[in-house]
């Protein structure tokens, strides 16, 4: 169901590459420090402590598992903690909130926004059994609560009576379709006459593409531009976030 790049994507590093990858994490961190703040994002020492022991855990069990692009190891706190956190810039993120993160793959951007608010009840769904292991792993390695791996299909996890309707926001990156993801989402949102869960996807240049194939009579779909946050955006990426809310009840 979900997407798997390619084998030829996932790289071994020597050793020597596998030292120099992790001496990069802090020079990453204290850049994702500065940027976050220049956002208006607020990460205590704690958390970009976490965050640091983090991206360590991530290129190490990239060497076995495909959690990321192999070149993004050098980017991993711009390229995937930054525009995870990027989403608090168009939705309200913060207090007791429950999200769902579709197709979790390493946790992303579930658990850079757990970090970010220790107060999220996290429900990582992933169908790529080592993914979910290394998922519980860092999730009781860092003592986060209120974590929640689940190895399943989202077709299979919307069955659950547990799950369906649950969530105030179901949030999905890199996974599928605008069109595949409202439809899997659907089922999980909270969806009650005075308070509806919502959708929150990013998005790159694609967007517009994507929106067309959206089914805009069962959804209210917004979108906001964050590519203004990017720093040193020389090649003019383009980032948004998607909010979707179910128009009927």
């Amino acid at each position: 169901m979900f997407h798997v790049k390619h084998s030829a994507d996932i790289q071994s590093l020597s050793g020597g590459e596998l030292d120099a990858a992790l001496n990069s994490v802090n020079a990453q961190i204290e850049y994702l420090r500065e940027i976050t703040n220049a956002a208006g994002i607020s990460l205590n020492p704690h958390g970009l402590l976490l965050l640091t022991k983090y991206a360590r855990q991530i290129i190490i069990w990239n060497r076995k598992i495909n959690l990321i692009a192999h070149r993004d190891i050098p980017r991993i706190a711009l390229r995937h903690f930054f525009e995870s956190l990027l989403l608090t810039k168009a939705v309200d993120l913060s207090g007791s909130i429950r999200i769902l993160d579709i197709g979790a793959g390493a946790g992303l951007p579930g658990i850079p926004l757990k970090i970010w608010n220790t107060d999220l009840e996290l429900t990582l769904l992933e169908s790529q059994r080592k993914k979910v292991i290394f998922l519980d792993l860092v999730a009781g390695m860092f003592g986060l609560e209120h974590v929640r791996p689940i190895c399943m299909r989202a077709e299979d996890a919307a069955k659950d009576s547990v799950l369906r309707g649950y969530f105030d926001v179901v949030a999905a990156r890199a996974v599928a379709p605008l069109s595949r993801l409202l439809e899997w989402a659907e089922p999980f949102l909270k969806n009650e006459t005075k308070r509806k869960g919502i959708c929150l996807f990013p998005k790159g240049s694609k967007l517009k593409e994507e929106l067309k194939e959206a089914d805009t009579e069962k959804w209210n779909i917004s979108t906001t531009d964050l590519s203004h946050f990017l720093i040193n955006n020389n090649s003019k990426k383009s980032l948004f976030a998607v909010i979707a809310v179910l128009t009927t009840t």
